[in-house]
């Protein structure tokens, strides 16, 4: 996990999404990362803060977000900042996982992540180029 969001630069450059994960509890029981799904969901500024470093998602401000989560069983898995280069850092939500489930759900969050907030733009981009 990369904590290092005072070298990114200033926030207004930036996005932030959660990324949301369907059956988490699945991928965490046949510890397979494929069995889970997952969509990012870019916040609005009210929607989170920062926190010691980091940042955190505040769930009270994002009543729509968490009742579409609810609706579909997805859980909000962490945060990934986006900066105008492509850059990303992403910030996991380790709090509600059992410590023999944390490093896999770790490493579930940094894969679905790195697929969305690095090969699917790439995609995008090649695509675009076509």
């Amino acid at each position: 996990m990369n904590n290092e969001i005072e070298n990114a630069g200033p926030l207004y450059k930036k996005r932030v999404a959660v990324l949301l994960v369907g059956h988490l509890l699945e991928a965490l029981r046949q510890r397979r990362i494929e069995v889970a799904d997952s969509e990012p969901h870019w916040l609005a500024s009210s929607q989170y803060r920062h926190r010691d470093g980091g940042i955190e998602l505040l769930p009270a401000n994002a009543g729509d977000l968490m009742a579409y989560a609810s609706e579909r069983s997805f859980l909000p898995l962490g945060l990934v900042i986006v900066d105008g280069n492509g850059r990303y850092w992403e910030y996991f939500n380790d709090d509600p996982f059992a410590a023999q489930d944390r490093e896999f759900a770790l490493k579930l969050f940094l894969t679905h992540a790195h697929f969305w907030f690095c090969v699917a733009p790439w995609l995008e981009r090649k695509s675009a180029e076509a």
